[in-house]
């Protein structure tokens, strides 16, 4: 999990619609990991992500909750912080 999460936050680093936008996110630690896979079907790549050393869409996300957790500058923009936090009510709302 340390490896994904240097990952995440250098590709958070360097591009900032990775802080807002989790596919965008996932597409880059792809091409950090595995730049050929992006030439696959999408169906192949998620069928056979442990083959290509991909990590699963939802250890990337919470790698980036970490990172954001943990460095402010990462953060997504207000907008998107609060979109999520309303996701994140509604989820909660829904379990209940």
């Amino acid at each position: 999990m340390r490896k994904i999460f240097e990952i995440v936050k250098h590709c958070m680093e360097r591009d900032e619609t990775c802080r807002n936008d989790d596919f965008k996110l996932i597409k880059a630690v792809i091409m950090q990991i595995n730049p050929e896979a992006l030439d696959f079907p999408l169906g192949n790549v998620l069928h056979y992500h442990k083959e290509y050393g991909i990590p699963s869409f939802e250890t990337i996300t919470r790698a980036r909750r970490l990172v954001q957790a943990e460095c402010e500058m990462l953060r997504a923009t207000d907008f998107v912080g609060d979109l999520r936090h309303e996701q994140e009510e509604i989820i909660k709302d829904f379990v209940k």
